[in-house]
């Protein structure tokens, strides 16, 4: 039974983990501003503002970005798919550097992105603090309660999202079953 109720309370930590403002960084944290223009809060490492992939492929973020990217085997049936249908979608992540599910989440789906030959510069990101309140002016409008939140949109219009984690089996099937979705309508 102790068992049983440690496993569940981990699991409920974890879930958490991304949803709470718990943590909240305080008014006299060091700050500075990358060259993408992103802040960084030194005290915690985190990223805030637009950012781009590579900011994740260094230091302090990269053991976790590269680990995932790297060991992520997508389905190569689905990316032969993927590939004839994702050509013309648009892509916004909101995620956070301090969120275990956008250390798991963000860099399958780059590697997903890689595998059906888009363009990782085309993906807007945004890192977002552990409140989801900055950057103020990349979130207005956008209703992020939850990280990551991953958003596609065809001509400019949003055609789905996937927020904190899939709900398939696997990443990919969402991708597909967001960016597809058009098929059914045409049909």
């Amino acid at each position: 039974m102790k068992k049983y109720l440690f496993l569940f309370l981990s699991f409920m930590i974890v879930v958490a983990g991304c949803n709470s403002s718990t943590g909240s960084t305080s008014g006299s944290e060091e700050k500075s501003t990358s060259e993408e223009g992103a802040i960084t809060k030194n005290e915690e490492e985190i990223l805030i503002g637009p950012i781009s992939e590579s900011a994740l492929r260094e230091a302090p973020h990269a053991e976790w970005y590269n680990k995932t990217y790297n060991t992520y085997p997508p389905n190569p049936t689905m990316m032969e798919f993927l590939k004839e249908h994702i050509s013309d979608v648009e892509i916004r992540v909101f995620m956070g550097t301090w969120c275990e599910d956008s250390h798991l989440y963000v860099p399958m789906l780059f590697r997903i992105l890689k595998e059906a030959e888009y363009p990782s510069e085309r993906v807007k990101m945004v890192a977002v603090d552990r409140d989801k309140v900055e950057p103020k002016s990349e979130l207005e409008g956008y209703n992020i309660e939850f990280v990551p939140t991953i958003i596609f949109y065809r001509n400019s219009e949003e055609i789905g999202r996937i927020v904190e984690q899939p709900r398939n089996e696997g990443l990919e099937e969402d991708v597909i079953e967001i960016v597809t979705a058009y098929l059914e309508e045409e049909e």
